[in-house]
């Protein structure tokens, strides 16, 4: 494990010498207890709280998520505001028109701040025409590329490449993306949640691993290579695909041919409203920004040509 390890109570204590004000998503963050990733700026208000009570007589969920047999995420909806439950007890309230995040539970440190800055804060970035997408992100010289795809395709792993390389992290596993103006990403928190089998093969020498446990290592980033949360202009999209051949093929995809697989990685809610304005979206996207498809073997080895070849060929 990194030498720089350091448990949770050590994690929050070092947070407490700082300021437990940043910026996320393009959002001022202020939260009572310390945040380890944000990034430094300034942006529009958002509160994050504290309440001990747990909420009751919550009817249906709205959405449903689970992992094998296991009841993993349930959101409900009353009326414009949200709650999510996650695995373990813990209860999010969401005001997207405050914009508020409230956490009720008791789980905390990094773990807490990775779920505030998931669900939560996409159904408020939502709340303001922006689009959830599952896909990591790296600025590369001031210009975003996406990394999509599904879990265990590898893009957490490959951004954290692009990360140890000295690439800025924008996401690790969603990314804020502004459809309107000029295509843009928000970045996110500075932070990767790496498997512990995978973190052992990565170098990540501007990072400080904050806590851990059998099925995670949460890695937060330097502050100095953070930047701010200001949007980021998006070049490119790469969806990662995964064959059994040594090679690595990286090939243009037409914008025609890209909308349903970009539509299955982006996030919405059962509504019209929802889905037209994402379904809006992602036609955009497919038609505004290169499109490409990267395939290559899941191999730790060849990252660092993967990061090459997706560098010179896709902002070449």
């Amino acid at each position: 494990m990194d030498p720089n390890h350091v448990n949770d109570d050590e994690a929050q204590a070092g947070s407490l010498i700082g300021s437990d004000l940043g910026t996320c998503f393009g959002y001022t963050v202020r939260a009572p207890f310390p945040l380890m990733a944000m990034r430094s700026g300034t942006g529009i208000p958002l509160e994050v709280r504290e309440d001990g009570s747990l909420p009751e007589n919550i009817g249906e969920p709205l959405l449903h998520w689970v992992e094998g047999d296991r009841s993993i995420v349930r959101l409900y909806q009353e009326s414009d505001e949200y709650l999510m439950w996650v695995e373990g007890d813990d209860w999010f309230h969401i005001d997207p028109a405050a914009p508020s995040i409230t956490c009720m539970g008791s789980i905390g440190g990094p773990r807490r701040e990775a779920r505030i800055f998931g669900l939560p804060a996409a159904l408020c970035y939502m709340a303001r025409g922006y689009v959830a997408v599952h896909a990591a992100a790296v600025d590369v010289d001031g210009s975003a590329l996406l990394l999509a795809a599904p879990g265990r395709h590898g893009k957490t792993t490959l951004a954290a490449a692009f990360a140890g390389q000295g690439y800025r992290l924008l996401a690790e596993d969603t990314t804020c993306y502004r459809p309107f103006g000029d295509p843009s990403v928000l970045p996110g928190p500075a932070m990767l949640r790496l498997r512990p089998d995978v973190y052992e093969h990565l170098s990540l020498p501007r990072a400080t691993v904050a806590a851990s446990d059998p099925e995670r290592v949460f890695v937060i980033l330097d502050e100095a290579g953070r930047g701010d949360s200001e949007p980021v202009p998006l070049r490119g999209v790469v969806f990662l695909r995964v064959w059994d051949q040594d090679e690595i093929a990286l090939e243009r995809v037409a914008s025609d041919r890209v909308v349903p697989d970009l539509w299955t990685l982006t996030f919405n809610l059962p509504t019209d409203r929802s889905r037209t304005d994402c379904f809006q979206a992602v036609v955009g996207l497919a038609t505004t920004v290169p499109i490409w498809n990267l395939h290559r073997p899941l191999s730790f080895e060849q990252l660092p040509t993967v990061i090459d070849r997706i560098v010179s060929t896709c902002l070449g």
